[in-house]
Formats: structure tokens, C-alpha cells, sequence
């Protein structure tokens, strides 16, 4: 059975808030969980820079394109939306690294999500298919 995709975020985020996270980290996990990525934007492509073998002039290069890209974004927006936004890092962060900062007491509830997350994609989550494996 598909979950509505909204539902399971809000589920997560008001998780998130009992965990003690704030309004920042919050915003930061909502535009994470609801980005589209193609998988051949700079970013995507960065984030295979080891499978792919690229160069540091390569990276660099990529890196370049997106913060032009991402100056261009912002320049759409207007001064209060602008406002809306979260601080942005000066550097990107993945969500490995976002995960890394959550506090100790927020792991538990992350091992509760992946079911989760695995049933609103339609199927059995990693986390299911680990323990099924470690079952036989």
C-alpha cells in the first residue's frame, strides 16, 4: 500500500520536533525530502565523483555550474521569500553529513522511519530486507 508522501513527512517532522530538533533543521529535512534531483545534475554528478573517477578540475568545474545555478535561483526570488529561508551553508551538505548532526536521541527515531520510507516508495524498506536476510 502507497503512503501519501505528505503524510509520511509530516509524520517524520513532528517526530523530528519530539526529538528536540529546531525550526531550522526541521526546514532543512522538509527541502531534503522534497527536492527532485535528475541524477545527471552537477550535484548528482559530484556525488559520484569516486565511481565516476573525476578529476579535481572536474569537481571544481561541476561545483562552479551549481553555484551559478544556485545564484540564478535566488535571484527568482523576492526579498521575503528570501527571508523564508533557512541559513544556507557555504557548503553543501549531504544527507549523510545532515544525519551526522542530529543528536543521539534522534538515531532511534530515524531506524522507526526507513520502514517507513519504504513503504510511502510502495515496497519492503532496506531495513526489512536486512532483517530478512539476517533471518535465513
Amino acid at each position: 500500500m502507497l503512503m501519501n508522501p505528505r503524510m509520511v513527512m509530516e509524520n517524520m517532522m513532528e517526530m523530528v520536533q519530539q526529538a528536540g530538533m529546531g525550526p531550522d533543521v526541521m526546514q532543512r529535512c522538509r527541502a531534503m525530502m522534497f527536492t527532485p534531483i535528475f541524477l545527471d545534475s552537477p550535484a548528482a554528478i559530484r556525488g559520484q565523483a569516486e565511481s565516476l573517477g573525476l578529476s579535481e578540475e572536474q569537481k571544481q568545474a561541476l561545483l562552479d555550474i551549481e553555484n551559478e545555478a544556485r545564484q540564478k535561483a535566488r535571484a527568482v526570488l523576492t526579498e521575503e521569500q528570501m527571508k523564508k529561508m533557512v541559513p544556507i551553508p557555504d557548503t553543501p551538505m549531504t544527507m549523510m553529513e545532515m544525519c551526522q548532526e542530529m543528536p543521539a536521541k534522534m538515531m532511534p527515531m530515524m531506524q522507526r522511519m526507513m520502514p517507513m520510507m519504504g513503504m510511502m516508495m510502495g515496497g519492503k524498506s532496506q531495513a526489512h530486507r536486512y532483517e530478512a536476510q539476517q533471518d535465513s
